[in-house]
């Protein structure tokens, strides 16, 4: 994966990164990819059901 921006980079398997809003992010390579997003996992259904 590759990131363009502030903080921009790269990073491979096993690795951990964080990339903020506003973001503009891609693959690189022929590999399938899998990524897991927490974002807002710390509020997740917090508020109950509406």
């Amino acid at each position: 994966m590759a990131l363009v921006g502030v903080g921009a980079g790269t990073a491979g398997p096993g690795e951990v990164f964080r990339i903020d809003p506003g973001h503009d992010a891609w693959t690189v390579g022929d590999e399938p990819v899998v990524l897991l997003d927490f974002a807002g996992a710390g509020t997740y259904a917090a508020h109950g059901p509406t």
